[in-house]
């Protein structure tokens, strides 16, 4: 049985539609270097397959790139939540994105509304994440969503569940311990 990154290394999964977004961040796994989003037709499979895109839609090569741009902009963000500066050319990227989305809203009371989008092609996917995020900002979620700080070989995003907000590793198991490593040899080499 496949045991996936999220199982082995216990990952914390986001609350409620925040998993979607988090899962679309993790499409790019650089430690095995995996790109769930490579062809327009592993995009088409991935959106499709997370109920973002009807079957018979089509996934063009600018679609492909724009839905890359969308992830690295969103994960960009996530590293931002984790103390590294937000790049001024990610928020452009996203904006970009965000300029295409057609979101709606829906309203459940008076005091509740839920953006929403079309279900059908990739611009309503795109919408249907940037409304996830609308709300997640709006509810107090976002800013715990984060990539993690070993951004050479993992950036794999995660949802902090810590009291105080500090959790900077996707994994204490795993990237945790392989930063923890790296600094005690560190340490061990300038002390010769």
């Amino acid at each position: 049985m496949y045991e996936s990154y999220d199982e082995r290394a216990r990952v914390t999964s986001a609350p409620g539609r925040l998993e979607l977004v988090r899962n679309f961040v993790n499409t790019r796994d650089l430690e095995h270097q995996i790109d769930a989003l490579e062809t327009p037709r592993d995009a088409h499979r991935w959106l499709v397959a997370h109920g973002l895109l009807r079957r018979d839609a089509r996934v063009s090569k600018r679609e492909r790139i724009g839905l890359i741009e969308l992830r690295e902009a969103l994960r960009a963000l996530a590293l931002s939540h984790n103390g590294y500066p937000l790049a001024r050319d990610a928020l452009v990227r996203l904006n970009r994105q965000a300029a295409n989305a057609s979101i709606g809203a829906v309203f459940h009371g008076s005091d509740e509304v839920q953006l929403v989008r079309g279900k059908g092609d990739v611009h309503d996917a795109v919408s249907a994440l940037l409304a996830i995020v609308c709300d997640s900002i709006r509810e107090g979620t976002w800013s715990r969503l984060k990539a993690c700080r070993n951004v050479e070989t993992c950036g794999w995003a995660f949802y902090d569940e810590s009291r105080n907000r500090v959790g900077t590793w996707c994994s204490m198991s795993v990237c945790g311990n392989r930063a923890k490593t790296r600094a005690y040899r560190d340490r061990q080499r300038t002390a010769l």
